[in-house]
């Protein structure tokens, strides 16, 4: 990258900004499916699996 007195063009201030827009869209969205998964894998495996602890624990199994 040059280091430059000179101005960046308009349009290649509005690509980088539209490029850092997307990026961030995609950070964004991979953070929110990845909480998504990880939230619906403790329901359909951890609470079972805890309930199940807790009751053999309590001499219920």
């Amino acid at each position: 990258m040059e280091l430059t007195a000179h101005s960046i063009p308009k349009r290649r201030q509005t690509k980088s900004l539209a490029l850092e827009s997307l990026i961030s869209t995609v950070a964004m969205l991979s953070i929110l499916f990845g909480v998504i998964a990880a939230v619906a894998v403790l329901i359909f495996v951890g609470f079972p699996a805890i309930v199940t602890s807790r009751s053999i624990s309590a001499g219920q199994g």
